[in-house]
């Protein structure tokens, strides 16, 4: 198994934006941690990375193998100048992880709308 996955390779595109980009590279990243193999996810060259996609990508791993993610993907080659892409992944980690502390606030929110 290819232990690289370069984000823009497989879009072929410089945006991830959608539900779909994110389907498009998780079978991979789920083979990898089912395997125990470890993987590298590159954010090489990716100028734009959005909410939607992150969630159904990582979110969906962290919920579904917990801490295994941590394990076996390894998350690279994020631009030195973007300060956001480094607060949503520890967001989206800790969110996914401990959704616990977070249902309830969500739903009270919910609840006052």
């Amino acid at each position: 198994m290819n232990n690289y996955l370069q984000i823009v390779a497989i879009l072929n595109k410089k945006y991830a934006m959608s539900e779909e980009d994110a389907e498009q590279l998780l079978p991979s990243l789920e083979t990898a941690i089912t395997k125990s193999e470890p993987i590298e996810l590159s954010f090489k060259g990716v100028e734009n990375c959005s909410s939607i996609f992150l969630n159904n990508l990582l979110g969906k791993l962290y919920l579904n193998y917990g801490d295994k993610v941590d394990r076996f993907i390894k998350i690279t080659d994020i631009a030195t100048d973007d300060f956001t892409l480094p607060k949503q992944l520890e967001r989206l980690r800790r969110r996914a992880l401990n959704p616990e502390i977070y249902h309830p606030i969500i739903e009270n929110a919910l609840a006052q709308a």
